[in-house]
């Protein structure tokens, strides 16, 4: 993947930016089961850059920023042949390239609900000028040994080449060369890093960053109504799905096996709901078709609205 030459970067401007907390840090850590649990919980939206890839890639081509060529690479292109170093020379070229892409959509949300963002593209130094205080960010660092363990289950791009276990090899490595750029950034800055080793448990780790972030937790705006709450992630659930969508089209017969069950939000408007439902993207598809929600069982929509097929 070979972006253009910039220098672009984004200037600080907080003004027309909902409030935002940043969790980033190292693959493997449990970032988006944080962020996610975190943003149900205090019912703020929640945006996973992950789930933007594959639109903000297109973004970036029509922009004149990357390589058309870029998505015609094969995936052993992607991943085989490069270096530790160059993967990680790409990923970080990409994260700069990227960041002002998050800014755009962030800016396009509503400024009355407070938004956790959350990817390991959110390298301290480019973060720290959008943190109105420190405690707005939040960076998350697995050790080796739990990473290799978080990972072993995971369907990741390795299995989409044709030397699945010497690209897993070389993705362990680059991360831990991109966590030791991550740490010394969010050193430099000042920023807090939490070491996850599996001495806490998820539950543990989930409230242990709700401590961590109290200040902006309890200072930042949230849906006040179901109907927010409901719009909220039935926006996310959506953007998941396209992003979903595009992968599988991108890995073709290589793909997961079938069905592929992926966790949706409940779209209830409980607030404070951190219910999630397992569907497949069939599912999905389906219930959008009829302008239904995704709701666990014993969640309902209002009276007025289609009652979802579960």
């Amino acid at each position: 993947m070979v972006f253009q030459q910039t220098t672009d970067r984004p200037a600080p401007e907080f003004r027309d930016l909902p409030p935002v907390i940043w969790i980033g840090g190292g693959s493997g850590a449990g970032k988006s089961t944080v962020s996610r649990a975190l943003a149900y919980r205090f019912d703020l939206a929640w945006y996973r850059i992950d789930a933007w890839g594959y639109a903000h890639r297109d973004r970036l081509i029509a922009k004149g920023k990357l390589h058309a060529d870029a998505a015609a690479e094969t995936h052993d292109q992607r991943w085989l042949t490069p270096s530790v170093e160059n993967l990680v020379d790409r990923f970080v070229e990409g994260s700069v390239h990227g960041f002002p892409l998050i800014l755009e959509d962030l800016r396009a949300m509503p400024t009355d609900i407070a938004v956790i963002v959350e990817g390991p593209q959110l390298f301290p130094e480019l973060v720290a000028p959008y943190l109105p205080d420190p405690g707005w960010g939040l960076w998350l660092l697995p050790t080796p040994e739990f990473r290799r363990a978080a990972l072993a289950s995971r369907w990741n791009a390795s299995r989409s080449t044709s030397d699945a276990e010497r690209v897993q090899e070389k993705l362990l490595a680059r991360n831990d060369l991109l966590d030791a750029r991550v740490r010394s950034e969010a050193t430099a800055h000042g920023l807090r890093v939490v070491e996850v080793d599996g001495a806490r448990d998820l539950p543990t780790m989930i409230d242990h960053a709700a401590d961590l972030l109290a200040h902006p937790l309890a200072n930042a705006p949230r849906a006040r109504t179901g109907r927010q709450r409901r719009a909220l992630r039935r926006s996310e659930n959506d953007t998941m799905i396209t992003n979903v969508r595009a992968w599988l089209a991108d890995i073709g017969p290589t793909g997961p096996p079938d069905p592929l069950l992926l966790p949706f939000a409940c779209e209830c408007d409980r607030l404070g709901c951190t219910a999630e439902v397992e569907r497949t993207p069939a599912d999905h598809e389906a219930l959008r078709a009829t302008d239904r929600h995704i709701t666990a069982p014993d969640h309902a929509v209002p009276a007025d609205e289609p009652r979802p097929a579960g």
